[in-house]
């Protein structure tokens, strides 16, 4: 693998003016924040597909790092196979509606996930996907998850989740999501925690203050430098299981 890895986070959802985008370089265990914006609607064509091809790296590899789920509990697939209305499902509720990593995260960073059987991240998942494919179509290239940051990859992806990594940073991970008053002011609290202003360029600093969404793109970025330098937790055990539903990349530190 190059020393250089262009890190493009996502934080996905199913609107692209929604949709929180920045690009970072990681490069020998540094990290710079270089763009960020919102997918806003364009007149024709795609802008979050656009946004990203126009980062794409000359050099190095790619790694996309994406807030949202990229797989569905196995529990959830096997219960509904041959299930007919009105039978019962014979399987535990958390099993059926979360993933091995949605409860590893919630046991040992002590931050619940989402249930991507719930209808609006399910949708927002499926859109994730969606943009993978696209991704996937004009690259030209396949962009499978990641699951060895030791391992040479010219594409991969990765999912992470930033309430959990901000908890981890001892950041605040509430409170920061509407566009005024006390959110902003915690807005820049993560920003200053995180220390932001060392690795980002300030228009990325003023967008990520501007808009939660940005922000998040920001963490998913520095979710992707965890990953890359060894620091994020891997699974405990890679079993097949575990392949299908997804893993959340998450620092220990």
């Amino acid at each position: 693998m190059s020393p250089a890895v262009t890190i493009v986070g996502i934080d996905c959802a199913t609107k692209p003016r929604k949709t929180g985008l920045a690009c970072g370089l990681w490069n020998l265990n540094q990290l710079r924040i270089e763009d960020a914006t919102l997918g806003q609607l364009p007149r024709s064509g795609d802008a979050v597909v656009q946004t990203i091809l126009n980062w794409l790296p000359q050099t190095g590899s790619l790694l996309l790092a994406i807030d949202a789920p990229l797989g569905w509990p196995h529990g959830f697939g096997a219960a509904r196979a041959g299930h007919a209305a009105g039978d019962a499902l014979d399987i535990d509720p958390s099993e059926f509606f979360n993933r091995h990593t949605d409860r590893h995260v919630q046991e040992k960073f002590g931050q619940r996930p989402l249930s991507v059987g719930a209808d609006l991240i399910a949708r927002t998942a499926a859109a994730a996907l969606r943009l993978v494919d696209q991704l996937r179509k004009q690259i030209g290239n396949d962009i499978p998850l990641l699951w060895d940051p030791a391992s040479p990859f010219e594409c991969g992806v990765i999912e992470v989740y930033p309430a959990a990594t901000l908890r981890q940073t001892n950041a605040p991970s509430t409170g920061y999501k509407e566009k005024e008053g006390p959110h902003k002011q915690t807005r820049e609290k993560i920003v200053q925690t995180l220390q932001l202003g060392r690795i980002a360029e300030p228009d990325v600093i003023q967008s990520a203050l501007d808009h939660a969404d940005v922000l998040d793109a920001c963490i998913c970025v520095l979710a992707g430098a965890h990953f890359l330098n060894g620091s994020s937790d891997p699974p405990p055990e890679l079993t097949p299981e575990i392949k299908r539903e997804g893993w959340i990349w998450v620092t220990r530190d």
